[in-house]
């Protein structure tokens, strides 16, 4: 989890959603602040519409498996209406740290849900920026007009199947224009080339990175770390105070992450429903 102050979530290997939590509530409001940010950039980017289910929040993906349920505040006799809704709209349910009821990964598995997959939060204040910047490299900020050189760099950066690299760019495209008064998109450049890319989203004093990458035949040559500087630096001048990004457990970008200034997070586990399903437990 991430907060300010002493002591970040430390990674203890349990599962996600289970294990001790603090008394006091101030570090599941930071991962409740944290997953509300990522429910309404999800709403942005994707052009999702969100419903708020009462125990839980509903995003609504148009694409298979798209749904989801996110920001999971329910009491244990509540678990039978979460997995009926996760059912109904054949949602992914994301757990966190914060996620109540305790135990609902278990439950859900016991009722044939599985892990569909696995990703770390980290998060990184104002004062935490370390400027990574390398010679050599530029950075500019994206216009319209250039979403078809981001998305090339994207595409590649990220290995797209080439069946879905055309519809993706009206989607980058489209994502742009939802989110032109909330977000900056980056390029950076090496030897005249596009090779790098990131997108910064903000509300208020928060900010998400999401979408940075580099093509392959620039990696390890320093556009990641300046893209990534570019785009912290512009955070912290329009005075942001948090900012969180989204990486997988094993992503080796994240020892560029903890140079940076993030910090160790918390996991967010989303559970999926099998084919084949079991009984249901009471």
């Amino acid at each position: 989890m991430i907060a300010p102050g002493p002591r970040p979530v430390k990674e203890t290997g349990r599962r996600a959603g289970a294990g001790r939590r603090k008394g006091d509530g101030v570090e599941r409001d930071r991962i409740m602040l944290a997953e509300g940010l990522q429910t309404r950039l999800a709403c942005r980017w994707q052009g999702a519409e969100m419903a708020d289910l009462g125990p839980a929040k509903l995003v609504k993906v148009p694409v298979p498996n798209g749904n989801v349920l996110t920001e999971v505040q329910a009491q244990p006799d509540q678990r039978r209406e979460l997995l009926q809704l996760a059912r109904q709209y054949r949602a992914q349910v994301m757990i966190t740290p914060a996620t109540t009821p305790r135990g609902l990964e278990r439950y859900l598995r016991w009722n044939g849900f599985s892990r569909n997959r696995s990703s770390l939060i980290l998060g990184c204040q104002r004062d935490q920026v370390r400027d990574l910047a390398r010679p050599g490299v530029a950075v500019r900020p994206v216009t319209e007009a250039e979403i078809p050189a981001w998305h090339r760099v994207f595409t590649t950066a990220f290995s797209l199947p080439a069946g879905m690299i055309s519809s993706a760019e009206d989607s980058s495209r489209q994502a742009f224009r939802r989110m032109a008064d909330s977000s900056r998109w980056f390029l950076g450049s090496l030897d005249g080339e596009d090779a790098g890319c990131c997108v910064l989203y903000t509300e208020g004093e928060l900010g998400l990175l999401l979408a940075v990458g580099t093509v392959p035949q620039a990696r390890r040559r320093g556009v990641a770390a300046t893209v990534l500087s570019h785009a912290l630096r512009t955070w912290r001048e329009a005075g942001g105070a948090w900012l969180f990004l989204e990486t997988g457990p094993d992503n080796v970008a994240r020892q560029l992450y903890r140079k940076a200034g993030f910090r160790a997070g918390y996991r967010r586990v989303s559970m999926l429903e099998a084919r084949s399903l079991s009984g249901l437990h009471a």
